[in-house]
């Protein structure tokens, strides 16, 4: 259930705001260092293993035995995107210098 954020306004005015939950998803990748992409991938692989009827909840440690599997094909793409997304930052600073 998403926390409330109230504020007050002039004139005794209460407004109720839905505050989200901080789930660490940035929009620029460079804001997270690279154990913290390896666990969001573990999370995902853990729950992507626990999906389905009748199936068991994965551990934590049996979701990392199975990302260790992957997660160098998930790494690169994360590098990639980073170099993409600092590519593009450089191009925009120097048309806005220019």
């Amino acid at each position: 259930m998403p926390r409330l954020l109230i504020t007050q306004k002039p004139r005794n005015v209460v407004v109720l705001q839905k505050k989200e939950p901080n789930r660490n998803k940035t929009k620029t990748m460079e804001k997270q260092s690279m154990r913290t992409e390896w666990f969001s991938y573990v999370r995902k692989v853990r729950k992507k293993l626990s999906r389905g009827k009748g199936r068991e909840p994965v551990t934590h440690r049996q979701a990392m035995s199975a990302a260790s599997e992957t997660w160098g094909a998930e790494k690169e793409k994360i590098v990639r995107k980073r170099k993409r997304e600092k590519r593009k930052a450089e191009k925009a600073k120097a048309v806005i210098s220019t």
